[in-house]
């Protein structure tokens, strides 16, 4: 951090950061030089209060604070306990925020300024570790270099999915559809397991009984490609009906999609053939056209 600071000593300003760098040496160490700081601290952190180490029920909008030479800490019960340390404002000074309630109604608690200040300038950081913990592939282990590979996929697809929307901004897709998109683009329809058909693609199945065992869907680039070669097709033999087949109630048909390689009973065939139902959307093409 000193190195970091070291274009803006005796500048006047102020400065942010997280609770992995923060401590009272470094903020004293920066006070010195002419830059006011506030950051979360890690309440184990050495010259702190007794009171940081201390558990102690406090109500919902309570605090603790004190002093010690240029550097105040403060602890605030929020939705859990908050811990902050700053030499650029004064403890006492208290706000008010908006905290929304279980049953929905919202209620202004008061607030040490010093954290609120904090939260507003701090966004960014805390938005990619929420971005990042959405659908984190993060899993345990005792090889600690997993966790930084695995820290660094997550950093490079949220990072990917923020310069996409920046890019692409009409397209709106939601971290969780880019990830998809992501797996499908990389896999490409790959699957280690023996095929059990010789069908061109190839869905990735659930781990079911046998009866009922079905293709966890279509990807949109198949189902809504090339509108109007999308035709009812039959089977050498029966199989499961991709849309009202069940536990219970075993449907089979020897109908199937020429491009979504779906399997449907013949009551989903009317007069006209749906594309994709398959998965049930598009209306194209006539059945006694593709019989004929």
């Amino acid at each position: 951090m000193k190195n970091l600071c070291q274009s803006l000593k005796h500048k006047n300003v102020h400065i942010t950061f997280d609770n992995f760098f923060s401590s009272y040496t470094l903020l004293e160490d920066l006070y010195k030089d002419g830059i006011y700081s506030a950051a979360t601290v890690r309440p184990n952190r050495k010259d702190l209060p007794v009171v940081a180490h201390q558990r102690t029920h406090m109500d919902h909008g309570e605090m603790k604070w004190r002093t010690k030479e240029h550097t105040g800490y403060v602890q605030w019960q929020d939705t859990k306990v908050v811990h902050v340390v700053s030499t650029a404002y004064t403890l006492t000074n208290v706000e008010k925020v908006n905290r929304k309630l279980k049953d929905g109604s919202v209620v202004q608690i008061p607030c040490p300024k010093p954290l609120k200040q904090y939260t507003a300038r701090m966004g960014g950081v805390d938005r990619f570790d929420q971005k990042r913990g959405y659908y984190s592939v993060s899993r345990r282990s005792r090889r600690w270099w997993l966790r930084l590979f695995y820290f660094c996929l997550d950093a490079s697809i949220v990072n990917a999915h923020i310069l996409h929307s920046s890019v692409h901004p009409d397209e709106c897709l939601s971290q969780l559809q880019f990830r998809v998109n992501l797996f499908r683009g990389l896999v490409c329809n790959y699957s280690s397991k023996v095929r059990r058909t010789s069908l061109e693609i190839n869905f990735v199945r659930r781990r079911r009984h046998k009866a009922d065992m079905k293709p966890t869907g279509v990807p949109d680039n198949v189902r809504t490609c090339s509108v109007g070669v999308h035709m009812p097709v039959e089977l050498p033999k029966f199989q499961r009906c991709r849309l009202c087949s069940t536990k219970t109630h075993n449907k089979r048909s020897k109908i199937q999609c020429s491009t979504c390689r779906v399997r449907f009973a013949s009551c989903h065939v009317s007069t006209n053939f749906t594309s994709s139902d398959c998965n049930g959307r598009h209306i194209v093409d006539d059945t006694r056209s593709a019989q004929s």
